[in-house]
C-alpha cells in the first residue's frame, strides 16, 4: 500500500501519526476512485470512509493484486 519507508509497518501497528500520514498521502486517491466508480459524491464519501475503516481493521493488509492501485480514465469492465 505504501512506499518502503516504514509507513506500512507503522500503519499496521496503529500508530496515529502513520494513519494520519497515510490518509494525507492517499486520501484523495481513495476518494477519487470511489467517486469514479460510484458517480455520487455522497456514496463516494461513504465508500472512502468504509475503505479507511477496513484498512485500519486489517492493519493495512488489503492488496491490489500486488500492483499499486491507480485511477483510470473511467470505469473498467469486470
Amino acid at each position: 500500500m505504501f512506499e518502503d519507508d516504514g509507513l506500512d509497518r507503522r500503519f499496521a501497528a496503529g500508530e496515529a501519526a502513520a494513519v494520519r500520514e497515510a490518509y494525507e498521502r492517499h486520501g484523495r486517491l481513495v476518494f477519487s476512485l470511489c467517486l469514479t466508480a460510484l458517480r455520487s459524491r455522497e456514496d463516494a464519501e461513504d465508500a472512502a470512509q468504509a475503505t479507511w475503516l477496513a484498512l485500519l481493521a486489517h492493519g493495512g493488509a488489503i492488496r491490489g493484486g500486488g500492483r499499486p492501485l491507480r485511477p483510470t480514465s473511467g470505469p473498467t469492465a469486470a
